[in-house]
């Protein structure tokens, strides 16, 4: 069993324990992050609206997912910029370092 992040952990508390919107959210963001060009600098709060963006374009009743809680999980996010800046610095595919509480940069791996 893998050790559960601090956003996945807070996206469990928000949907009552749903694992999908953590998964959806992370594919998403995976997503949005390979629309960055390397050594290019962004927003967090871009990033987010951009994966939240992303999300709203899926057909979410396809997936067992609606919009009321995906509205509560990009909430969530927003609210705890920290647990989404370690999530940044925890994926494995993308590699990103953090500017300052705001800034990012995708870079290579």
């Amino acid at each position: 069993m893998t050790k559960k992040t601090v956003l996945q952990k807070g996206i469990l508390t928000v949907t009552g324990g749903n694992e999908k919107y953590y998964e959806f959210v992370i594919q998403k963001l995976l997503n949005s992050l390979h629309q960055y060009k390397y050594d290019e600098e962004g927003k967090i709060e871009g990033l987010i609206r951009m994966v939240h963006n992303k999300c709203l374009g899926t057909s979410l009743s396809k997936l067992g997912l609606d919009s009321g809680t995906l509205k509560k999980v990009i909430d969530y996010m927003n609210q705890h910029l920290g647990a989404f800046r370690i999530e940044l610095l925890s994926l494995k595919n993308v590699k990103v370092e953090l500017l300052d509480d705001n800034k990012f940069k995708k870079i290579r791996l």
